[in-house]
């Protein structure tokens, strides 16, 4: 199966990160991914840009609007997502753990929606 591992983090904590500081961070999201990638658990990886940067687009009545930020004010902000491949949720939730994201901030994990043609994807069920 196939999930997706939302990455949030306080942006509030990644300020006061040292340049060591994240050398080190960096360092082991690109051990913890090249372990994944290898067993091919990891399939994709991005990292997003700060939420400062984000647009929430809306259309409601035929008419569209941007705001700038992000669609929800949290403490923490969607910050990066992973694509995985798990047996199960349970075996998704280890390798989340994994993310060094996790000490700061949080990792939600979603199961993809199984679809058995391509004529049955579709955005709503």
């Amino acid at each position: 199966m196939q999930f997706l591992a939302l990455i949030y983090q306080n942006e509030q904590i990644q300020q006061r990160f040292t340049k060591e500081e994240w050398g080190k961070i960096y360092a082991e999201y690109g051990a913890v991914t090249k372990d994944l990638a290898g067993k091919g658990q990891l399939l994709a990886g991005y990292g997003l840009q700060p939420v400062g940067k984000a647009m929430t687009v809306r259309s409601r009545d035929g008419k569209v609007s941007g705001v700038e930020g992000p669609a929800y004010a949290t403490e923490d902000s969607l910050s990066g997502v992973n694509l995985i491949e798990a047996p199960d949720l349970a075996a998704a939730t280890v390798i989340a753990a994994k993310l060094p994201s996790v000490r700061w901030g949080c990792v939600e994990v979603r199961p993809l929606m199984e679809y058995k043609s391509s004529a049955e994807k579709t955005y709503m069920r």
